[in-house]
């Protein structure tokens, strides 16, 4: 009970700070990608697009949502609630110099192109 209770708490704290960095000031920019596989295996997914970026994380590997930096840019991953149709994820970037969208289609990209 305890577990899931400090889940919903790291869970919330992570869509809070979605929320505050899309108010950055020069903006933020969020899209959906399909989950592929499950949702383990594509926060992994992520994960390893963002490394080979050379992002530096805030959140512990094996967690299913990741905070990242990449160079100026703050970057989310979390699960969207799914939906009959399908299951994806929400990519958040954020960038006070304006390079939040080109950086989330980025990494939309290679996630996309991932295996």
């Amino acid at each position: 009970m305890q577990r899931s209770w400090l889940r919903t708490g790291v869970l919330g704290s992570v869509l809070w700070a979605g929320f505050a960095l899309a108010q950055q000031p020069g903006g933020g920019f969020t899209l959906n990608v399909p989950v592929k596989g499950d949702v383990p295996t594509s926060v992994a997914r992520m994960r390893s697009v963002l490394a080979t970026n050379r992002a530096t994380f805030q959140t512990a590997d094996g967690l299913e949502f990741l905070m990242a930096t990449i160079g100026s840019t703050q970057v989310n991953v979390v699960q969207n609630v799914p939906t009959l149709q399908q299951q994806s994820l929400s990519l958040t970037c954020a960038d006070a110099t304006g390079n939040a969208e080109r950086v989330c289609r980025d990494l939309e990209q290679q996630y996309l192109r991932s295996r």
